[in-house]
């Protein structure tokens, strides 16, 4: 595979961290010496100012790292089984969601959709009547603010967003841990279903990864802002074809041509809440190591 000359270095570093750091961070990569000074290739030109990016934190001292350990290549975690080995959280969420999909028949279940729904319903005359939201709360159904995030009506429905929790969840999971990852999508599922349920309190029937999956997004992107080589920056092509999508959904135009109804409320303040976490949590990152090279 022809590799692109990404940057060139002194020859009297030691990039041992960093070469481990970029294998982690998924770029394949190759050091060289030439006249003097380390040369690295890369196998994707899109990973060149990325790998910059990382360098320079690398030089500054500041490349993080999880566990306080040097970050190493598993040559032996490809595949399902390493992906299952590194990103069990992910894995484990994918799993349900998928299996709810399939219990439920994609929606057309009403028993799997009334249980697992924002506002409980009765069918009267095949059409759902809902209950008030207090009635359920009253009988201690607290799951419901979270559960209908599992609930899908579509197989491409499943499939977009379950490749994309795979993407940014399994990045997370990998660089901040699974229980973080864990608490991110109970905080940003529950804002998302939430904000949703105001927007459409007449006929309270959604569901969907969607709004987590933004959430993820906008956590990734402000969180890579204070901290570039947190190992959680996404590509410019992918925020913006993910916020254009967003645009798309709000004229409308997909429920026209047969996609359904869309939760843009649930995308939107998925975003949002992410983008806020992102920003307290990489503000706060930031300052404490400002504090303690101080």
């Amino acid at each position: 595979m022809p590799m692109i000359r990404a940057l060139c270095t002194d020859a009297g570093k030691d990039l041992t961290e960093y070469s481990r750091w970029l294998w982690r961070a998924g770029i394949a990569h190759r050091i060289s010496e030439e006249a003097g000074q380390q040369v690295l290739w890369l196998a994707d030109e899109s990973a060149v100012d990325f790998a910059k990016t990382a360098l320079e934190a690398f030089e500054r001292g500041e490349l993080e790292t999880e566990g306080g350990q040097q970050p190493t290549l598993d040559i032996d975690s490809s595949g399902v089984f390493g992906m299952l080995i590194k990103h069990p959280v992910t894995i484990a969420l994918i799993a349900l969601t998928a299996g709810v999909a399939i219990l439920s028949r994609f929606g057309a279940d009403p028993a799997w959709v009334h249980w697992l729904s924002f506002s409980d319903f009765e069918l009267v005359a095949g059409y759902p009547y809902f209950l008030p939201l207090s009635q359920s709360l009253d009988a201690g159904q607290w799951w419901r603010f979270l559960t209908p995030v599992f609930l899908h009506f579509s197989g491409l429905h499943l499939v977009f967003n379950m490749l994309w929790l795979l993407i940014l969840g399994g990045r997370i999971e990998q660089y901040r841990g699974g229980l973080f990852l864990l608490l991110l999508v109970v905080v940003i599922g529950i804002t998302s279903n939430l904000t949703q349920y105001l927007f459409s309190i007449d006929h309270p029937l959604f569901g969907g990864f969607s709004g987590v999956v933004y959430g993820l997004l906008g956590f990734c992107w402000i969180y890579s802002y204070y901290l570039p080589s947190a190992g959680l920056a996404q590509p410019r092509a992918v925020i913006g074809f993910m916020v254009g999508w967003l645009l798309v959904c709000f004229t409308g135009i997909l429920e026209v041509v047969g996609f359904g109804a869309i939760a843009n409320a649930a995308h939107t303040a998925g975003l949002v809440s992410g983008c806020v976490l992102g920003g307290i949590y990489g503000y706060s990152r930031r300052q404490q190591r400002m504090r303690e090279e101080s």
